[in-house]
């Protein structure tokens, strides 16, 4: 029994020492606090309830995102070059959280749909260089056909 109380403190202080000489490094995250690498944009339509599309946004593409601080909004614009589609989602601020969502424009098969009712989230907004990355739902409507759309952004902050 004598053994075993000599042999813990030294096992102990052999492992403190190992420890101390071995801590792990840690890597900070990227700006804005966040790791998500993941690059997710597109919109699901839907006419009356049925979904009719898919339009999907590649990070190849022009898929941006800038603050104007003297109108104090965040303009992000998600562009297939392959499609010639867009999307335009404008938002109050420049923080994560929920804010108003101001103005919506959606350009579809030839056609310019205008966006209503617009809201969503803003998961991520990182520094210049950094992503903007969120979720959005609302409608599009040119005067004649109406789509329900849903989606999730994310664009490359310029500015």
């Amino acid at each position: 029994m004598k053994t075993i109380k000599l042999f813990l403190p030294a096992l102990f202080i052999t492992l403190l020492f190992y420890s101390c000489g071995n801590t792990p490094v840690t890597v900070p995250n990227p700006p804005g606090g966040n790791a998500d690498t993941t690059f997710a944009a597109y919109i699901i339509l839907s006419l009356g309830g049925s979904p009719v599309d898919t339009l999907y946004f590649t990070d190849r593409n022009l898929c941006t995102g800038s603050y104007s601080s003297s109108q104090n909004n965040t303009y992000c614009l998600l562009n297939d070059t392959l499609t010639s589609q867009s999307l335009s989602l404008t938002f109050a601020g420049n923080t994560t959280g929920s804010p108003a969502f101001t103005f919506s424009f959606l350009s579809y098969m030839s056609g310019s749909y205008n966006g209503s009712g617009i809201t969503g989230a803003v998961t991520i907004y990182e520094a210049v260089g950094g992503k903007i990355k969120g979720t959005f739902a609302g409608t599009f409507s040119d005067g004649t056909t109406t789509y329900q759309g849903s989606g999730e952004f994310t664009v490359y902050r310029t500015q």
